[in-house]
């Protein structure tokens, strides 16, 4: 389940500029030559990582989609002065106007940024689950190279990328957003002779492999380009947001045979269509080796683990996704149509497996991981239309 990555995600994707903030970049340091490593720690594929906000230490998420956030608490703890507003839609379309402050110093390591903006977000009762205030994102990364190793469970940020001793022929082309420095890649999907290329967003602060956009797969259905196999089509809702659950849309489970990310074949992909515009690399392939985004330079880097440039990313899959409905988990979608009239849309998950949710509190719902379940296993749930409680064992395939 992405809940809080998809909650995050409708924040950030629907911002306009206005009021005096039109830019949100700004990567003034206090140093030059700077080469420092952060160690951070991993909870649920989330990055969490400390900082020091104007002498204070706070935990973030390190979120290379997103734009510096931070929670309305710090922004009154710490008395920063707003320098304009953003404005924001809901998936409901309620326009909203958000705050954006200065702060005159984030350090990161050993390296202060200066007057860096942040945009205030409401204080989200996933935020405690998590155990932080905010995320630091790409905004400040401007003048600087980043790289990130699982292995080690550090971020080197640095002004030199020559202190970590890139090739450039293992790199490829790295364009950002003008407004707020996201990173972006061209992804190329492979089957046998036939190939298509899409520009995807590097985000650490999405959980999982890969999502791909559902209007990049209508196009190449549409188009004929034959680069993928549909394994499922349901129509449903996994995406979560301030006013509950987004309105039911056709999803597409989908089979890869090749991904080339950079210089690295992933094969045997299986992904899920998002609702969303933009495809994205998440946190998880930084399972599979150590990545470099070089903002200076605009290039980006991955290197396998593994000295090779094939890796198989092969997993079994359950025959639903899960989603949130306030403090329910419920049943998001159905892929299997085996399972047609049996689960659906809207049922209450009482338990899964070993997952006893109807015991567990909001955050070990979400903290919660549903992957790590044996490959047969039952669900119990509460029928949304009669109430009923039933029980089905689901295997993944």
């Amino acid at each position: 389940m992405k809940i809080f990555y998809l909650f995050i995600l409708l924040i950030f994707s629907n911002l306009f500029y206005a009021q005096g903030v039109t830019n949100l970049n700004h990567e003034n340091t206090d140093i030059k030559n700077y080469f420092t490593t952060i160690s951070y720690s991993e909870v649920k594929g989330k990055i969490i990582m400390q900082a020091e906000l104007n002498g204070k230490t706070y935990n973030f998420i390190f979120d290379t989609g997103a734009p510096t956030a931070i929670s309305q608490r710090i922004a009154e703890e710490l008395n920063l002065d707003a320098i304009g507003n953003v404005e924001m839609r809901d998936q409901s379309a309620i326009l909203d106007s958000v705050k954006v402050v200065n702060i005159e110093k984030l350090k990161l390591g050993d390296v202060t940024f200066k007057n860096t903006p942040a945009i205030i977000i409401k204080d989200l009762q996933l935020f405690g689950c998590f155990n932080i205030d905010g995320f630091i994102g790409s905004n400040i990364l401007g003048n600087s190279v980043l790289q990130i190793s699982s292995k080690n469970k550090t971020l080197t940020i640095t002004d030199k990328p020559g202190k970590l001793n890139l090739k450039k022929k293992n790199s490829i082309e790295m364009t950002t957003n003008p407004i707020q420095n996201t990173p972006y890649i061209k992804a190329y999907y492979l089957n046998g002779d036939l190939s298509a290329n899409e520009n995807i967003l590097v985000d650490t602060g999405m959980e999982g492999f890969y999502d791909l956009s559902v209007h990049a797969y209508l196009y190449l259905a549409k188009e004929k380009i034959d680069v993928f196999k549909t394994l499922h089509k349901a129509k449903g809702s996994y995406s979560a947001g301030f006013h509950g659950v987004a309105e039911d849309s056709d999803s597409y489970k989908v089979f890869m045979p090749q991904l080339l990310i950079g210089k690295t074949n992933f094969t045997n992909v299986t992904v899920d269509t998002t609702t969303d515009n933009t495809s994205r690399i998440g946190s998880a392939v930084l399972d599979y080796g150590l990545m470099t985004l070089d903002f200076i330079n605009k290039r980006f880097y991955f290197e396998p683990f593994e000295k090779s440039e094939t890796i198989d990313v092969k997993v079994k899959t359950w025959p639903i996704s899960l989603s949130m409905n306030g403090e329910k988990i419920i049943v998001g979608i159905v892929w299997d149509d085996k399972l047609s009239g049996i689960l659906k849309p809207g049922d209450e998950v009482l338990k899964f497996g070993k997952n006893n949710y109807k015991e567990m509190s909001f955050c070990e719902k979400v903290l919660t991981q549903a992957e790590t379940l044996n490959d047969t296993e039952t669900i119990r749930v509460k029928d949304v239309t009669s109430g009923e409680i039933k029980e089905y064992r689901l295997n993944k395939s």
